[in-house]
């Protein structure tokens, strides 16, 4: 099954224990079985009381969290891919405050978790550029963007009735060969497109 189909009752079928947890782990670090990351032999005996892999050619140990953002947490991991799991799936992302509640954790842990989570996915996502035609929806940016709003006007309901949107344009940053414009035409052609 697609984890990415899963709803939660089948999610906590798949990833109740840590022990399916270190297993999905496995599989996904090492398809093909183990493989010691210091000299690729590809043959281990398994340490259980440490849950770790010692390779028979050169003696390191290693194990399916190190080198991943699991490494040396004391979270279990059926909490890690529970917050992975609510990050994915709902729209809005999860909050630190909702995960500490649910979990019973501390609020701090929680939002250690979610940063290291966000930088894992920055990082994911670094080298990806937009090329061809992109296309933008409206927004409202800014603190106004939480406030009610008379949606057939673009007036902020508060104490005055004054339109508060402010036209934004956004220019995709491109590389050239020999196109040089002087800053004030550029300038004229961003507040001609605004107004």
């Amino acid at each position: 099954m697609n984890i990415n189909e899963m709803d939660a009752l089948q999610f906590q079928e798949h990833f109740g224990t840590d022990e399916q947890c270190r297993d999905f782990l496995f599989k996904l670090r090492w398809p093909k079985g183990f493989v010691c990351p210091n000299c690729d032999h590809d043959d281990a005996q398994f340490l259980a009381p440490r849950r770790l892999y010692q390779c028979y050619n050169c003696k390191h140990q290693s194990s399916v969290t190190s080198g991943t953002i699991f490494h040396k947490t004391h979270l279990p991991l059926k909490c890690w891919f529970w917050i992975i799991y609510q990050m994915t799936h709902d729209k809005g992302g999860t909050s630190a405050t909702r995960l500490a509640s649910q979990l019973k954790r501390p609020y701090k842990t929680m939002w250690h978790v979610l940063h290291k989570l966000r930088l894992a996915m920055g990082r994911r996502d670094e080298g990806i550029t937009l090329a061809g035609l992109v296309e933008f929806d409206e927004a409202v940016l800014g603190p106004e963007a939480r406030r009610p709003t008379n949606s057939k006007v673009g007036v902020v309901l508060r104490g005055t009735k004054q339109p508060r949107k402010k036209p934004m344009v956004l220019f995709p940053e491109t590389k050239r060969r020999n196109a040089k414009r002087s800053s004030k035409s550029s300038l004229r052609q961003k507040q001609s497109i605004s107004a």
